[in-house]
C-alpha cells in the first residue's frame, strides 16, 4: 500500500511545498518538515493566513514558488487543475494528485502529473455492504485492512 500524500511529505524535507485542498491529518507534518508550506482552500471557513491556509485564488502567488505541489482530485472537478498544472509546471514542481477521487490513470502521468494517489477496491461485496450500511469513516481501520487499498502510480 502507498498513501501519495505519504510519499509527498517524505520529499518535502527543506522544500516548498503548496497543498491545493486542506487534508487535516498532513498538514502539520509538512509544516514539520518543509521549509515553507501553504495551503490552498475554497472553504473559506478554513482559512488561516497565520498559518498560510489562503483562498484558491493565491495560486498564483505560491504555486510558482514551490518544489512540490499536491493537488486535490477535487480539482478536476471544479476545473481549475489546468491552470494548477501550468503554475506547477513553469517552475517545474513536482505534481501529486491525490486523494481517494483521483482517477488511477497512467494517461494523466502525460499531463504534468507525476505521482497519483487514490485507492482500489480489494473486495467489493465488502464496499456494497458498507455502503448499504451507510459509511460512516470511509478511511477506518476496518476500510483500509478489508475494503480498500491506497495505492499510488507514476515517477517516484
Amino acid at each position: 500500500m502507498a498513501n501519495a500524500l505519504d510519499l509527498a511529505l517524505e520529499e518535502s524535507e527543506g522544500k516548498t511545498v503548496t497543498m491545493v485542498g486542506y487534508f487535516p491529518g498532513f498538514a502539520d507534518k509538512f509544516r514539520k518538515r518543509a521549509r515553507r508550506f501553504y495551503i490552498l482552500e475554497l472553504n473559506q471557513n478554513l482559512l488561516d493566513t497565520s498559518k498560510n491556509v489562503l483562498f484558491t485564488f493565491a495560486a498564483e502567488e505560491v504555486i510558482p514558488k514551490s518544489d512540490i505541489v499536491t493537488l486535490t482530485a477535487t480539482t478536476i472537478i471544479n476545473k481549475s487543475i489546468e491552470r494548477l498544472l501550468q503554475l506547477s509546471k513553469s517552475v517545474s514542481a513536482k505534481v501529486y494528485l491525490v486523494g481517494p477521487s483521483s482517477p488511477t490513470s497512467d494517461v494523466l502521468l502525460d499531463y504534468g502529473i507525476d505521482v497519483i494517489g487514490g485507492v482500489r477496491v480489494k473486495d467489493e461485496k465488502k464496499l456494497v455492504r458498507a455502503i448499504k450500511n451507510g459509511i460512516l469513516y470511509p478511511f477506518s481501520d476496518y476500510m483500509r485492512r478489508e475494503v480498500l487499498e491506497e495505492i499510488a502510480i507514476g515517477i517516484f
